[in-house]
């Protein structure tokens, strides 16, 4: 599959594509990937949404390509991840509570109070 195929069909950044085969994180060279590169492709791109660092994207695909063995310490680096990603979504949320309650206050003509 061509580069542009891929990167229009799965919605991944050209930049993302081009960090993948700069840090040989692709098997195939620019322009025409296997199906398994699209695939990968579209792994890179979940977890790089999902807050994965450079370091521990790498970490996750050496694990992917040994197989069975990596299996526990993938699932380790997904649930920290995870873990990362809802703290940040109970900020935001804690956040949201407060505007919230500025609003509120505002709506009834209270003065602020700091």
């Amino acid at each position: 599959m061509k580069t542009a195929t891929s990167v229009k069909r799965f919605q991944i950044s050209p930049a993302t594509a081009r960090f993948c085969r700069e840090h040989g994180l692709l098997r195939a060279e620019e322009g025409d990937y296997t199906d398994e590169d699209v695939r990968r492709l579209g792994l890179v791109h979940t977890l790089l949404e999902a807050g994965f660092s450079h370091k521990s994207l790498k970490r996750y695909l050496d694990l992917l390509d040994v197989g069975e063995p990596g299996r526990l310490e993938r699932t380790r680096l997904l649930r920290t991840q995870r873990a990362k990603l809802l703290e940040e979504i109970h900020s935001h949320q804690r956040a949201l509570d407060r505007l919230d309650y500025l609003i509120r206050e505002q709506e009834a003509g209270k003065e602020d109070k700091y």
